[in-house]
């Protein structure tokens, strides 16, 4: 009886995330296309759930304030995470920011 020799390949993040990203645009079931990296279909599912939670952690909080040049009439520019920006007039009150920030 032949010996079935089972070789295990580990991949780095990098190739993962590529996996991932070439499944979505494959066409492909998750059963077809793990078969053809010689993974499992729990495997490949894991993969994408990672996927998904590293890229909302990497969503959350706020960014970075750095007062900007601006002008007279602008005190306070706020960036969100998706590139909004908010623009407050210089003759606003704290309470108006707060307001404004926790929407």
């Amino acid at each position: 009886m032949p010996i079935k020799l089972l070789v295990m390949k580990r991949y780095d993040k990098q190739s993962i995330a590529q996996a991932v990203e070439n499944y979505k645009e494959s066409n492909q079931t998750v059963a077809e296309y793990s078969k053809r990296l010689s993974i499992s279909k729990g495997t490949f599912y894991k993969w994408m759930k990672d996927g998904e939670k590293a890229s909302k952690e990497k969503s959350r909080g706020f960014t970075k304030f750095q007062a900007p040049d601006i002008d007279a009439e602008t005190r306070y520019i706020i960036q969100y995470p998706n590139g909004v920006e908010l623009k407050v007039l210089g003759g606003a009150e704290v309470q108006t920011l707060i307001k404004l920030v926790l929407c």
